[in-house]
């Protein structure tokens, strides 16, 4: 697992939250099928939009990466990577937050 967090600078003093994690996964554990399963989950969210990704190169339809919008600012998005080297198949989050004084 890797972690990076950042605080990002807005106007005014305010701060934006941006981090992502890379998690490891089992082998045989259906990376398409979690991402779907997730953007199911959201699809009839009120104040949330949900965005799926397939292969930018055709290559497959299955999905590659779902993206977490709300009315408030915050993003998520969960991407299914190709094998690491280092930690084998792995997936993506990634979020940020609206702008906000601390």
């Amino acid at each position: 697992m890797s972690q990076n967090d950042v605080d990002l600078a807005c106007s005014g003093g305010a701060v934006q939250y941006d981090g992502s994690i890379t998690v490891s996964v089992a082998e045989d554990f259906d990376r398409n099928a979690w991402l779907d399963e997730a953007a199911a989950m959201y699809a009839d969210r009120a104040a949330w939009k949900v965005g799926k990704v397939v292969a930018a190169d055709d290559s497959s339809d299955l999905t590659s990466g779902v993206s977490f919008i709300s009315d408030d600012g915050y993003y998520l998005r969960l991407d299914e990577f190709a094998d690491t080297s280092e930690w084998g198949p792995v997936i993506v989050l990634s979020a940020s937050g609206p702008c906000v004084r601390r």
